[in-house]
């Protein structure tokens, strides 16, 4: 499951800033996620830097992974 939170200004004009989609395994560290109103998929990419944070790639954007990964 993936947990999106809204943030910032923007976050306000969310009718539902925080919401939760189901992940999909697609290969190593790599996963697809759809939303019910979305017609195509989404890759979602874990990564883990030399420093030792994670991040998650996703809509071209990659803010630190908070939480862990169960699937």
């Amino acid at each position: 499951m993936l947990r999106v939170t809204a943030l910032g200004p923007l976050a306000a004009l969310e009718p539902e800033p925080v919401q939760e989609h189901p992940l999909v395994a697609v290969g190593s560290g790599v996963h697809a996620t759809r939303p019910a109103d979305a017609l195509t998929w989404t890759p979602v990419t874990f990564y883990r830097l030399d420093t030792g944070r994670e991040y998650v790639h996703r809509n071209g954007r990659a803010p630190p992974r908070a939480g862990s990964l169960a699937v």
